[in-house]
């Protein structure tokens, strides 16, 4: 089986990249942190460095920046332990459930195990 690389095309993105030192280009803004808040600014400076990247914002007036607002975080509520008495679920080598091991190597939480 062969594995290729294949990117998908984005169509109207108006993010572009600058791989080396350029100037900047009328009406930019680059992409950035203000006081630890990403966003989308006016760039500092007439150059813009390598390996940063930008959007011209054709048609619009002086833009100052464009803040990135991100929700509330959130994150686990709770764990469910399992008890020792729980059946234990065997996974083949492929990662495939397997409801009635026989004689072989299998992954129990986490862990191979021989099956004798």
């Amino acid at each position: 089986m062969t594995v290729a690389n294949v990117a998908t095309k984005v169509e109207n993105n108006v993010l572009k990249g600058a791989n080396v030192a350029k100037a900047v280009e009328a009406k930019s803004v680059v992409l950035g942190a203000v006081e630890g808040v990403v966003g989308l600014y006016a760039p500092k400076g007439e150059n813009l460095l390598a390996n940063k990247a930008y959007a011209v914002v054709n048609g619009a007036a002086a833009v100052n920046g464009l803040k990135f607002v991100f929700g509330e975080a959130t994150g686990v509520e709770g764990v469910e332990v399992e008890t020792e008495n729980a059946k234990a679920v065997y996974y083949d080598l492929s990662g495939r459930r397997v409801a009635n091991p026989t004689k072989g190597i299998y992954v129990v939480n986490g862990k191979k195990v021989y099956v004798k």
